[in-house]
């Protein structure tokens, strides 16, 4: 019975270093309609794209605060030349209903070199956000991120509307 006990854990070790994979941790903070504490759900990937229109996906894992994914796949993205987005899910849960959001977020690959990053996403179905904010064209959401290598930030309607009267703003663009 002790032989049995021993090879078992000893299986269990050899199994253990086999499955597991190392993994790169990042501090990442998601923010959905000021919910400061999101939990997204699946299908949570991010898509690199080449030139050619191919797509590779990464799975990765989130709790808030916290995103990782594997040390091979943190490679992929280091190296890789083409687009990048991540792409969850958020269910916002009502009295009596459950609305299900998928979001697409272009991210650069410095934003994983980063110590951390936050991305705010604002839902145009909340009427103080739809008053604030465009939306991303053919999108019902917008979004701010924020790292220390700087803020992409969400400029408000009342911003744009200034930009335009000092014809400050460029008149090619479709944001409306």
């Amino acid at each position: 019975m002790k032989k049995f006990i021993l090879f078992f854990a000893l299986f269990l070790s050899f199994l253990n270093i086999v499955y597991a994979q190392e993994r790169k941790e990042f501090d990442f903070v998601i923010i959905v309609d000021d919910d400061d504490f999101c939990m997204i759900n699946a299908p949570q990937k991010i898509y690199l794209q080449n030139e050619k229109g191919e797509k590779t996906d990464i799975g990765f894992r989130y709790h808030p605060g916290n995103l990782s994914i594997s040390k091979e796949d943190y490679e992929k993205i280091k190296s890789f030349d083409g687009k990048i987005e991540m792409h969850f899910g958020w269910d916002k849960h009502l009295i009596g209903e459950t609305r299900h959001y998928f979001y697409d977020i272009p991210l650069e690959k410095r934003l994983f070199e980063q110590a951390y990053v936050i991305i705010k996403i604002y839902n145009m179905d909340d009427k103080r956000y739809r008053k604030m904010y465009y939306p991303l064209k053919g999108k019902n959401y917008n979004y701010t991120l924020i790292s220390p290598a700087g803020i992409c930030k969400l400029l408000t309607r009342k911003e744009i509307k200034m930009l335009k009267r000092k014809k400050l703003w460029p008149s090619d663009c479709d944001c409306e």
